[in-house]
């Protein structure tokens, strides 16, 4: 993997993060009418004030995705570094589990959109750095 440069292996994740973790703030919301019906962001589990969405599962994943296809390559990331990764790629799950953080972060609109914000680039200065 080479480094200050997006591999095309990262094209769909990077593309695909902060469209989720985006679903799963409210900020936009995506679903289908037919069969039915789906939404994104309909809540897989529920219980103890937890709340486990499609679209929370799909932003990991597509996180987790990012992190270990720029991490194979033996990466030398500083303490700081690994700081913002963690930072970036855990919110939704604080998000998800931790209903404190779910509220903090959803109650004021403005701060909605800076999380998605710093989520986005986060997650792009992963895939460009490493």
């Amino acid at each position: 993997m080479a480094r200050n440069e997006l591999d095309v292996i990262d094209y769909v994740p990077v593309a695909l993060y902060p469209v989720f973790v985006g679903i799963m703030l409210a900020i936009f919301e995506f679903s289908v009418s037919i069969f039915g019906g789906f939404d994104l962001n309909q809540v897989l589990y529920s219980g103890s004030g937890i709340e486990v969405t499609l679209a929370g599962a799909l932003a990991l994943a597509s996180g987790g995705a990012i992190v270990a296809t720029n991490e194979i390559d033996g990466s030398d990331y500083e303490t700081w570094e690994y700081g913002a990764i963690l930072a970036v790629f855990l919110f939704p799950l604080g998000v998800m589990l931790i209903p404190a953080v779910g509220t903090a972060i959803m109650t004021y609109e403005l701060v909605t959109v800076a999380v998605w914000l710093i989520a986005t680039v986060g997650s792009v200065w992963v895939a460009y750095t490493e």
